[in-house]
């Protein structure tokens, strides 16, 4: 069965509990959330299993839901020749601070990273080449690509795979059968409409949380659309298994990253991707003059994020990127990169009329966020992606333990 269209012509507002339709799916394995990791679940789960009836439990419409929705400009992990799973599992350490990290996890994750990536290209996605045909690298680990078409092509993998997807149905709990998990409920969004899906294995994947604190971009309706995390990623899954004894992990971790001022769009595509030094109010390039101790503009991830907002604490502030140093033709691959995963970025800067040449790009904090693949907050699991509660599995953001994962990190880990 393809994909079920979401629908506004029969929406529906019950008045009483006894108007509400119900309907019963049952199927032998139920994914609730098809983003990124949902997607390569539905996929994998298909090609060792042809004869499982799959189905995907979306709450927005499976084209462009989840984190990926926009696009991407990079995988920000993918090993290169000459390093191993565990070269990678070694820098993820150091980008957390050299903190705790599951290590099974983080390895068996990285054990099928490439393999991900590779799927993602044979599926049509574009990864961009040298010269001489090797991938592009634009950072020790980071890849560069074409990704505004990232996520309609593994929904259009995971909808040809066979897996049934039914679309705007937003979770509301897990079905439980004694101390199993035996599946999970929803309601449909448009026609009210109320799902019972049962399953013989249910797997979690409904991405991190956002919105859990007013961001500095957020207009007088405090709608937290302007965030940098998908502003429907909100922890739902996060919820549905935590209501039933499901262990967690890591929950004091916060992803605070470092965006564009007033608008929280990627710095690493500028800072990484094109070199442009972050620098703050005096003109000091603050990763070469201060942190040149810790590797300067190579430092571990966790440094970079927070050496603007050190600044600006200690009255040195506002910090920028500085692309005064770019050409024009620069400029214009770096927009292009901006199309492919925020392109509303490109918009705003032609609004505010501002040449990047001579008017370097302010960056600032982000609001804070639980993303288990960009931080360690999620559901504590085991090497098959099991939660503490039999049947019930996790992947991508919603499983914790495993920090840096990413978008070839959160494939990888729907493949497991």
């Amino acid at each position: 069965m393809g994909n079920r269209p979401g629908g506004r012509a029969n929406r529906f507002l019950p008045q009483a509990l006894k108007d509400v339709p119900v309907e019963v799916v049952d199927c032998d394995l139920l994914i609730v959330g098809g983003g990124n990791a949902g997607c390569f679940v539905a996929v994998e789960a298909k090609k060792l299993d042809p004869g499982l009836r799959v189905v995907i439990m979306e709450k927005a419409e499976i084209m462009r839901s989840g984190a990926t929705a926009a696009g991407m400009d990079a995988i920000n992990t993918y090993i290169p020749p000459g390093k191993t799973p565990e070269d990678l599992v070694r820098w993820s350490r150091a980008q957390v601070g050299g903190g705790p990290l599951r290590e099974d996890l983080a390895l068996s994750n990285a054990r099928e990273l490439n393999e991900a990536v590779d799927d993602l290209q044979r599926w049509g996605l574009p990864i961009l080449r040298e010269e001489d045909g090797s991938i592009r690298y634009r950072g020790k680990w980071d890849i560069s690509i074409h990704g505004e078409q990232l996520k309609p092509i593994m929904a259009e993998k995971a909808i040809a795979s066979g897996a049934e997807v039914y679309n705007r149905i937003a979770g509301t709990g897990l079905l439980m059968d004694g101390d199993r998990c035996a599946g999970a409920m929803g309601l449909h969004v448009r026609n009210g409409t109320f799902y019972v899906f049962r399953a013989k294995a249910t797997v979690l994947s409904t991405g991190g949380a956002g919105t859990l604190y007013k961001s500095y971009t957020a207009d007088s309706t405090d709608c937290g659309a302007q965030i940098w995390m998908c502003p429907y990623c909100v922890g739902s899954g996060y919820a549905m298994g935590f209501r039933k004894g499901t262990e967690m992990t890591s929950l004091e971790q916060r992803w605070v990253a470092t965006r564009t001022k007033d608008f929280c769009g990627p710095v690493d595509t500028i800072s990484v991707g094109y070199k442009a030094p972050i620098i703050n109010c005096k003109g000091e390039r603050i990763m070469r003059e201060r942190y040149a101790h810790l590797g300067g503009d190579a430092a571990p991830r966790f440094i970079r994020a927070n050496a603007p907002m050190s600044e600006w604490l200690e009255g040195r502030g506002p910090t920028y990127c500085d692309t005064r140093g770019m050409d024009p033709e620069m400029v214009q691959r770096m927009m292009c990169d901006y199309l492919n995963e925020r392109p509303s970025f490109v918009l705003f800067l032609a609004a505010r009329g501002q040449d990047v040449t001579a008017e370097p790009i302010e960056i600032y904090g982000s609001d804070p966020y639980i993303v288990g693949g960009h931080t360690m907050g999620g559901f504590w699991v085991d090497l098959a992606r099991m939660t503490t509660v039999p049947g019930l599995f996790a992947a991508g953001e919603t499983a914790g333990g495993n920090p840096n994962k990413f978008v070839g990190g959160c494939a990888a880990e729907g493949k497991l």
